[in-house]
């Protein structure tokens, strides 16, 4: 019979209503099960950007997860079921081209905040510190949610579209016309190697009758 937790954790009440293992939530949220093993026994304080992650998880605030908040978990509907995670799940994979566009405009809104506010004279020494910054928590998420591989299929796809829309076609054109009249400037331009004059074939000498040449 499993050993009943001392401690108790709003983590692991999450886990316990949803049916998951910790293996289960690691994967949902990008991280290894021993970790959220020591966050539900106490020895690990959950960081707040866990705990957004598994707020849009679950629908459980992340102030409640990282507060350790008592009681049955709650999400803004009411008490956590798993019927609430099923529509969220269906409500992700049926997600509108309106709404999908809403989330791309919301993560470029909130970037280009965070960009405009070290444009100002007494933040602009921050500027290139904050590009690499988002650089690597791309990089980062992209590893912590398994998505290397995903990603790179979805850059394959941008491609092609890109290289599919005869407007982009074009503007590549106009782009790239510059770059190949210069290159073309460039080897006009460049010295050609001298041919060296091709060896000059010995003369052949006649064959006198009787002589041991070709008899």
């Amino acid at each position: 019979m499993p050993k009943r937790p001392t401690h108790r954790h709003i983590v692991r009440d999450i886990r316990h209503v949803l049916g998951w293992d910790q293996a289960q939530l690691a994967k949902r949220i990008g991280i290894g099960p021993s970790a959220i093993n020591r966050i539900e026994n106490g020895g690990m304080r959950i960081s707040r950007r866990l705990a957004l992650r598994l707020y849009w998880s679950t629908g459980v605030h992340w102030k409640d997860i990282m507060e350790n908040r008592e009681g049955p978990p709650r999400t803004r509907f009411g008490p956590l079921e798993r019927s609430h995670l099923d529509r969220l799940q269906k409500h992700a994979e049926n997600l509108s081209d309106k709404e999908f566009q809403t989330l791309l405009d919301n993560a470029s809104y909130f970037m280009e905040l965070l960009l405009r506010a070290c444009r100002q004279p007494q933040n602009a020494h921050k500027l290139w510190a904050l590009d690499g910054a988002i650089l690597a928590a791309y990089e980062e998420l992209a590893h912590d949610f398994k998505l290397q591989a995903a990603v790179e299929e979805v850059k394959a796809e941008i491609a092609q579209e890109t290289l599919a829309n005869p407007n982009n076609r074009k503007a590549i054109d106009q782009l790239a016309a510059p770059l190949k009249e210069a290159i073309g400037i460039l080897i006009a331009r460049a010295p050609q190697p001298k041919k060296e004059p091709a060896p000059k074939k010995p003369a052949r000498q006649p064959v006198s009758p009787g002589s041991d040449n070709g008899s």
